[in-house]
């Protein structure tokens, strides 16, 4: 059995230069081992290994958020996602007169975040990591993506439901029976299994696996373009397309499933993009870091 902490550490190698390993998360490791060996009691022993898992990640964001290249990096990931968020606000209640446009704009922009914060997040990285991108820059973009990616589940899950419910309604003037684009995650789980027509939980299932893969998407994306862009013969025109292309084929893969589709078909196609591009990055070594700076 591996000693305590030891996972963490190694965790740590890669994102942190020699000097940093050497003081701070040399203490780290040295302290919890301490505190863990005098521990008379297990219930001390787990709160030991919380504690100090907490100061890990306290440790290792403050390390990695102050490296070279981080904040330019993080700062293109949040303002691709404000920008992308606006232009989906903007055209949405063109017609709208104009007093209540902000308060239409409110409603709508949890269901506007679900889509920027992984288009907008993707092409932020690809603008922001090129051939000299740091290794602590990469890691970076992926840990934010990864937030994308739980950000987008909650907001799917407990606010754009209701937001866009309140936004047709608020739009029409009228009280409006839900669809499947005012149902939770689980509601949607639901309606999968206990529609009464075969047709209906085809539908509901689409509808389902279509926001699943939404979800997955900034992290399948920064983990491709992490891989790939710092090559030469990967230019960032080229890795604009692929993401533009990436959610074109997610907005319009339900053309391609037929209502009477098996579930089998229907997860083949929502889901090849999403998995080719996790595949490619999790398999491929070479980032074309420059190592000296990481």
């Amino acid at each position: 059995m591996s000693q305590p902490g030891s996972f963490l550490y190694r965790l740590a190698k890669p994102v942190c230069e020699d000097v940093t390993m050497a003081r701070v998360l040399d203490s780290w490791l040295a302290d919890l081992r301490f505190e863990y060996a005098t521990a008379d009691r297990w219930a001390k022993r787990i709160w030991i290994r919380v504690v100090y898992t907490a100061a890990w990640f306290e440790s290792l964001c403050g390390v990695l958020f102050r490296s070279e290249g981080v904040p330019r990096a993080v700062a293109f990931q949040v303002g691709g996602t404000i920008a992308t968020a606006i232009l989906f606000v903007i055209p949405a209640f063109g017609d709208a007169v104009i007093a209540r446009r902000p308060s239409l704009a409110l409603l709508l922009l949890p269901s506007a975040l679900a889509a920027a914060l992984s288009l907008g997040s993707a092409l932020g990285v690809l603008y922001s990591i090129g051939r000299r991108g740091t290794r602590a820059s990469r890691t970076a973009v992926i840990v934010v993506a990864l937030l994308c990616s739980v950000t987008t589940a909650s907001l799917l899950q407990w606010v754009s439901p209701v937001t866009n419910q309140a936004f047709r309604e608020s739009y029409s003037h009228w009280r409006l029976l839900r669809g499947l684009g005012e149902m939770s995650l689980t509601e949607l789980g639901a309606e999968t299994l206990r529609a009464p027509f075969e047709q209906q939980r085809n539908v509901a299932h689409r509808e389902l696996q279509g926001r699943l893969a939404l979800i997955a998407a900034p992290l399948a994306l920064t983990l491709f373009l992490v891989t790939v862009v710092g090559r030469a013969r990967f230019p960032r025109a080229s890795g604009a397309v692929l993401i533009l292309a990436y959610y074109v084929y997610l907005g319009y893969q339900r053309s391609i499933i037929r209502p009477d589709d098996n579930v089998f078909w229907m997860l083949a196609v929502v889901w090849t993009p999403t998995l080719l591009l996790l595949v490619f990055g999790l398999t491929t070594r070479r980032w074309s870091v420059n190592d000296k700076h990481g």
